[in-house]
């Protein structure tokens, strides 16, 4: 079900595209809520803080492919865009021989550096074996989760936003049944949600695998393209290197951010992760809509129609501040009722009034955040993969840095983690602003398709 975004209008096609993509992406979020409401429920509290302090570092150690991913899915997007079938398949076939490779390192790193990792985010003795547990069970399992996104990259590279939602269904759905057989059934609490994680991701991503080999014509590799071409392998780095980096540095400063979270102790550790799940709820529209326009606006710059690009950009723009407003509303409300469904037992009122604290400052802020993802997804379908990072960067160190200086005045305490994260956004804001202004990011296609000249859009 492949779409061809370089017809029809800008913002049907995003809307459209977008859809299925909240849908899948809100299954996806399903895997770590199931998962915190099951070991919070039915396990302990110190169980529930060991999930959420083992996350940063998962993110960490997959940061790499998730870049490769963003850089596989820039090149099909343009490739497709502009027609040119058989460097697809030659991209799909490098990524394939890179990524194997990948997968064996990242394994045994991500075994090796567990406890070192939780040592330097100051764990607590009494979470520090349910923490280790989860993550070794995790990248044990990396080949699963790796072959599984690998495929939902390629498939939304050529504007297929439908097949990828089932397959995250199936995945979400198989995790819920094996999390609550695992725990309640078996006993295995923490390692058994961890478990249940991988084994619905590989199902999930031998699905993926066989759909694409029977049902995709254009992703079929024909023998003279089952290539490792260093010229694509290298095109996909120069674009996937600035997101791996992004995404690195993402986990890096949540660790920092989760270690002053851990110094506050427990309550505030299982109040900070269950308001963290709601909060990644509510962020996935703008995120889905942002993606949308990444795909968009990577098959427009492959089919050289820079004017749709205008289009897309300024009606993702509006669509982002409606959304935005709306998750507001609805975190501010009932954020107390959302945080208690993670939480049962002595310390479920503390904990509670810690994450509706945070989920009431940080939900203030969904509309400037959905306009950070309309211009890095600007940036990241036309290829300007460095400024993507720039921003990142400029979005976590703003935080980090704000959050540990706050944190110090005794009047403030932890309510300064919350306040840093919209302050984050905003400044990354200004500095997309004046990126985008700049236009350097019109000089990134792949293709060589001639192109419009791009006017001026005001925001």
């Amino acid at each position: 079900m492949a779409k061809d975004m370089t017809q029809g209008k800008p913002y049907k096609l995003i809307l459209a595209f977008s859809v299925p993509m909240l849908v899948g992406n809100v299954f996806q979020q399903l895997y770590s809520v199931v998962d915190t409401i099951v070991v919070g429920r039915y396990v302990s509290s110190n169980a529930l803080a060991a999930i959420g302090t083992a996350m940063p570092v998962m993110f960490l150690c997959l940061a790499l492919f998730g870049g490769l991913g963003v850089g596989m899915s820039i090149v099909l997007s343009q490739y497709y865009g502009a027609r040119e079938y058989d460097n697809m398949q030659k991209a799909i076939s490098t990524s394939i021989y890179f990524i194997a490779f990948l997968t064996l390192v990242l394994t045994v790193i991500g075994l090796l550096i567990t406890r070192p990792l939780l040592h330097l985010m100051q764990v607590p003795p009494e979470i520090m074996e349910d923490a280790t547990t989860y993550l070794y069970i995790i990248f044990g399992g990396t080949v699963c989760m790796v072959v599984y996104n690998g495929y939902l990259a390629v498939l939304r590279g050529i504007g297929d936003s439908v097949t990828p939602m089932i397959f995250l269904i199936i995945a979400t759905l198989l995790n819920v049944v094996l999390d609550l057989w695992f725990v309640l059934q078996f006993g295995w609490d923490v390692a058994g949600v961890a478990i249940a994680t991988v084994i619905a991701q590989g199902f999930s991503g031998m699905c993926c695998f066989l759909y694409v080999k029977y049902k995709v014509p254009q992703l079929a590799i024909s023998p003279e393209n089952r290539v490792f071409d260093r010229n694509i392998l290298r095109i996909m780095l120069r674009m996937g290197i600035p997101s791996a980096l992004q995404q690195t540095f993402i986990s890096i400063s949540q660790m920092a951010v989760q270690g002053l979270v851990n110094s506050y102790g427990p309550v505030v550790m299982a109040g900070y992760t269950s308001a963290t799940k709601i909060d990644h709820f509510a962020m996935q529209p703008s995120m889905s809509i942002g993606s949308a326009l990444g795909i968009f606006v990577g098959q427009n710059v492959g089919a050289g129609r820079m004017k749709r690009v205008q289009e897309g950009f300024k009606s993702t723009f509006f669509m982002e501040w409606a959304i935005g407003l709306a998750m507001s509303v609805l975190a501010f409300v009932f954020a107390p009722q959302l945080i208690g469904l993670f939480n049962r037992g002595p310390d479920s009122a503390a904990i509670i009034a810690v994450g509706s604290q945070y989920l009431r400052v940080v939900g203030m802020f969904y509309a400037v955040l959905g306009t950070m993802y309309v211009f890095q997804n600007l940036f990241r379908g036309a290829g300007d993969t460095f400024m993507t990072l720039v921003v990142s960067v400029c979005n976590f160190s703003v935080r980090v840095i704000g959050a540990y200086a706050l944190a110090s005045v005794d009047s403030i305490g932890q309510e300064a983690i919350w306040w840093a994260i919209p302050l984050g956004w905003a400044v990354a804001d200004v500095v997309a602003f004046v990126a985008y202004k700049s236009g350097r990011w019109r000089r990134f296609a792949v293709t060589q398709t001639p192109s419009e000249p791009l006017p001026e859009v005001e925001v």
